[in-house]
């Protein structure tokens, strides 16, 4: 009794192109049974390639039902039909797949490997195989230096190793000379008389005086599936070839091409639920599994690459012979044992130390190949990585300098270019009653002047509130940003000079930070310019009293000093003066300044003025030194010499 393995019905393809829906196949119905030799038949392009690739479970259908061993293929995962194939299928295609860098029976074991056997078994089988196919002579050859004719009886060979129920093969002699394609048939016929099942595409009408059964096939459609016999397969020949049929025989015309707004709708669809995403998170269970899974591939690559090396190392000439005699055997045999307790693999599946084998082979086969590949992905990551650095880099510039997203809240307003409009206290209190408004700043600009390394600039200064500097995030670069909000006057002159008394120069009252001066005490850094020709007398302290450490002149440019307040003078030659209830102070600078002493000299010794003359030290440098000056013939920011502080 027949036993029918492939049922199809109602098989349609349509490949969508753009707006364009093209018809491939065209509601077929098909059936097989067990231990035919069937042959597809039609000119090129008829669609027998798309027929057998959904018959392999590559191509779902647009629309129909397939059975495979009673099982609906297209009901399964892609996984499940690999298993499937793998199990069931030996495939030979026109041109064959071959893994380059393996040997003929390397390439014949492969399979046999993927279904789980050990590489004994699958040598074992693979060369039974070639022996079938009478090409183990040729066993360690690579594939490519055999001719096609040859190339093919291998892929019968590697279809065959899995011991498969069906075999199917696209085109197989469509690249074979005369003799290479008589041989290959009359395989094929020989496996359909020991009850293989063989499926295959042609269109050489030749091949058909081996079939059992032959689908024809013309433009999407059978046209008629004939059961051929020695008695009338030349009856078959003249059919197919003339194409004798009647309309009856043909199935409704379909339009090949349709113009369509929709894609076409599959039987089965993939689809996501709320379960399928939560399965993409992982469970502690199942992150132990994939880590445990790492350390075994890693441990396993370790020792493969051991074994390796003991091997070189065992060939060299200058290695002892006891070595590769007597440890070769002990050494692989651990290495075997070692190599089962890691390589976990899966029922029907191939060994992963036999995967790190091929892998390595193939990357060896093509060095340059694979030094472009491993370079190319280096260059790729790093540069990924750069560009991923910069991206932060960017971030962190912009949060740092941008400050954060409230700064775009606010808003600069300023009185336009030549405009009589001023903004004042006024027009600061109208601002507040505005709708929306939260806070006004004031930012008040004047004209300073910076002076650094002798050299002067005007650069416009912003005053602000504190609040301003919180409003903006602005981060000093060192000390802290001012707490008071308020207008505070650092100096209060208790009374204006009426005039400028040459011999008295003094102002009455004066206080810092609010309370009376102190002498000794630091009023603020200043720069200042010396008058031309003048020598002032330096002391050791801010006191007209102090000990004279000598004179100094002006240099070049502006010079930075600390302005002080010190002891009271009148001209340089006078002591302190103090007056009843009151002390009087002066404004004294103190830097660290050239040297000059007062002698009488020559002017070929440096001597300025006829009296005055650098003082050196032992080594013939201009001594400078630590020290205060009175504010006498100096240009100061601030001209004023005395300060009188109540008691």
């Amino acid at each position: 009794m027949t036993k029918k393995i492939i049922e199809a019905s109602g098989i349609s393809k349509a490949f969508k192109v753009r707006t364009q829906e093209i018809s491939v196949l065209k509601k077929m119905n098909l059936e097989i049974n067990e231990g035919e030799f069937v042959i597809v038949f039609g000119p090129s392009g008829c669609g027998k390639s798309t027929l057998l690739h959904i018959l392999l479970g590559l191509e779902e259908p647009t629309s129909g039902t397939l059975n495979f061993f009673y099982q609906d293929i297209y009901v399964k995962s892609e996984d499940e039909r690999s298993e499937f194939r793998k199990n069931y299928i030996g495939m030979i295609y026109q041109q064959p797949n071959w893994i380059k860098s393996l040997s003929v029976i390397e390439n014949v074991c492969f399979p046999a490997s993927l279904l789980g056997f050990t590489k004994e078994e699958a040598h074992k089988r693979a060369h039974e195989m070639l022996k079938l196919v009478k090409m183990d002579e040729w066993s360690d050859y690579l594939p490519t230096e055999l001719s096609s004719g040859q190339q093919q009886k291998i892929s019968l060979a590697r279809a065959l190793v899995t011991n498969p129920r069906v075999i199917i093969a696209d085109e197989p002699t469509g690249n074979l000379d005369y003799q290479s394609g008589i041989d290959l048939m009359n395989l094929f016929q020989k496996l359909q008389q020991e009850g293989k099942t063989v499926i295959m595409v042609s269109h050489n009408v030749e091949n058909l005086d081996y079939a059992t059964q032959v689908i024809h096939m013309f433009d999407g459609n059978i046209i008629k599936i004939f059961s051929t016999t020695k008695e009338n397969v030349e009856e078959v020949k003249k059919a197919v070839i003339e194409k004798l049929v009647h309309k009856d025989d043909v199935n409704p015309a379909v339009p090949n091409i349709t113009t369509t707004s929709t894609a076409p709708t599959p039987k089965h669809k993939m689809a996501f639920s709320g379960n399928g995403l939560k399965k993409l998170i992982l469970s502690p269970k199942d992150i132990i599994r994939n880590l445990n899974e790492i350390f075994r591939f890693v441990s396993l690559l370790g020792l493969y690459l051991l074994s390796k090396f003991i091997k070189i190392v065992g060939g060299f000439k200058f290695t002892p012979r006891f070595f590769s005699n007597k440890l070769s055997g002990p050494l692989n045999s651990l290495y075997l044992k070692i190599a089962r307790l890691l390589d976990s693999k899966k029922a029907n599946s191939i060994s992963r130390i036999d995967l790190i084998d091929i892998s390595l082979k193939n990357m060896f086969a093509k060095r340059i190949r694979s030094l472009i590949t491993i370079g190319g992905m280096s260059i790729s990551v790093g540069t990924i990585v750069f560009l991923v650095s910069i991206g932060y880099g960017l971030e962190k510039v912009v949060i740092a300098r941008v400050a954060h997203l409230d700064e775009v809240k606010q808003i600069d307003a300023s009185a336009a270019v030549a405009s009589n409009v001023k903004l004042t206290d006024k027009s600061l209190a109208q601002f507040k009653n505005i709708g929306g408004v939260d806070k006004v700043l004031p930012v008040i600009s004047v004209v300073g002047k910076v002076n650094y390394q002798n050299s002067s600039s005007d650069v416009a200064v912003y005053g602000v509130l504190s609040d301003y500097l919180k409003e903006s995030a602005i981060k000093p670069s060192s000390g802290q940003i001012f707490a008071s909000n308020e207008f505070v006057n650092r100096v209060s002159m208790g009374s204006e000079l009426n005039a400028r008394d040459e011999n008295k120069a003094e102002v009455a009252g004066a206080f810092t930070d609010s309370r009376p001066a102190v002498k000794g005490e630091k009023i603020g850094s200043v720069t200042f310019t010396i008058a031309p020709d003048s020598f002032l007398k330096v002391r050791s302290s801010n006191d007209a009293g102090a000990q004279l450490l000598g004179y100094t002149r002006r240099v070049e440019g502006e010079q930075q000093a600390d302005e002080v307040w010190g002891g009271l003078y009148i001209t340089d030659d006078k002591t302190p003066v103090t007056a009843t209830g009151s002390s009087q102070l002066g404004k004294w600078l103190h830097a660290t300044v050239p040297l000059w002493e007062k002698q009488n000299c020559k002017a070929e010794n440096g001597c300025e003025q006829g009296k005055y003359i650098p003082k050196k030290d032992i080594d013939g440098h201009q001594i400078f030194k630590d020290s205060y000056f009175a504010e006498i013939d100096v240009k100061v920011d601030q001209g004023v010499n005395t300060a009188s502080v109540p008691v």
